[in-house]
């Protein structure tokens, strides 16, 4: 998984993302022009040749993806090996379908790692959660490296963490995977049509989730189980190595679990009132304020880098972390008995509804 953004190859409409990389513009932007705000840069499939006895060469049938020198970068980088049959999806023609297919203004554009995979995403409607806005995305993903399909995503972002990248997979109301075949961008084209012209359905049942989240008391058993499922403590390492070979296991294990005691402090602590918006109605003492709980550290909680920490939110730890709470606070609000036993846990009228 990409680690970084490639060179800072990132631009966004209207607001800066919290990492202050890249570009920021008020004009509104097709996804054309946003690829050429951001750099634009080549990756072409390209035959791999093997050597022949003869000195000569001989066509393999296979093809390796290829980026082509940057300015910033001037090494050919080759992101994967292929077969005939894989069809590459380019920077270029990713952004040509979304402009015939969506045809609606890039919110954010990017390029993680060496240039290997490629994010495009619009703004939905807003919707309220009882006072809370809550922003969502439909967002396209572009793997290059032979390994992955593209997807086509429709997700949320919580409006106070400012952050366009905050989806998981797991967040998502829709995720449609495309392999790299001859119809790959057809499908895509499709799909990304698809999912923009029920957009506001699919926006309406967010909305609904969130609104049931929101009106559950988070009682403590809940609290616990989301934090907990968030940051889940390592196994103990088996005593099946040399004693060396076991020191070292010990001292990751130890420093796995210190680490994973510490966020849950410290998303309980968010949650118990330290927050931003934890006074509202929304948030104060519900569920939908554990799961918001544990966006906020996620979206800000320190990385060594912060290019490491856009990507992640994306597509790694961070969207984890964000998905495994999401899914157990929606268990939790429909199925409240399976964390406290007997226990009926009341629904504030007061919480219920959409503004």
């Amino acid at each position: 998984m990409p680690a970084d953004l490639f060179d800072g190859r990132f631009a966004s409409h209207r607001v800066a993302a919290w990492h202050n990389l890249g570009v920021v513009t008020d004009e509104v932007m097709t996804a054309v022009q946003a690829l050429d705000r951001m750099r634009s840069y080549d990756v072409t499939l390209e035959p791999l040749l093997v050597p022949t006895l003869g000195g000569g060469t001989l066509a393999s049938g296979y093809n390796a993806i290829v980026r082509h020198p940057t300015a910033e970068d001037d090494e050919y980088r080759t992101f994967g090996i292929v077969g005939s049959g894989y069809h590459l999806i380019t920077p270029q023609s990713l952004c040509r379908m979304w402009d015939a297919s969506v045809g609606a203004p890039v919110e954010t554009i990017g390029a993680l790692g060496r240039g290997e995979q490629m994010f495009l995403t619009t703004k939905l409607p807003t919707f309220s959660v009882n006072g809370d806005e809550v922003d969502t995305y439909l967002i396209a993903v572009n793997p290059m490296t032979g390994g992955a399909a593209a997807q086509v995503r429709i997700a949320p972002v919580r409006v106070v963490c400012q952050n366009t990248l905050a989806m998981s997979k797991r967040q998502a109301s829709e995720s449609y995977s495309v392999t790299h075949d001859a119809n790959a961008e057809t499908r895509m084209g499709d799909w990304l049509r698809h999912a923009y012209q029920r957009s506001s359905a699919r926006v309406l049942a967010i909305q609904t989730a969130f609104v049931l989240l929101a009106g559950m008391i988070a009682r403590p058993p809940m609290t616990k189980a989301i934090i907990d499922a968030a940051y889940p403590l390592p196994r103990r390492p088996r005593p099946n190595a040399p004693d060396q070979v076991m020191v070292h296991r010990t001292e990751q294990y130890e420093q796995r679990v210190e680490w994973a005691l510490n966020a849950r402090s410290r998303a309980g602590s968010l949650f118990g009132g330290s927050a931003t918006g934890a006074d509202t109605p929304a948030f104060d003492g519900t569920l939908w304020g554990v799961y918001n709980s544990v966006t906020e550290l996620e979206n800000y909680r320190r990385m060594h880098t912060v290019q490491s920490a856009s990507s992640s939110v994306l597509f790694g730890d961070r969207a984890d972390a964000m998905g495994r709470a999401y899914q157990v606070a929606m268990d939790c609000a429909q199925h409240p008995e399976d964390f406290a036993g007997r226990s009926v846990f009341r629904i504030d009228p007061d919480r219920t509804g959409a503004d």
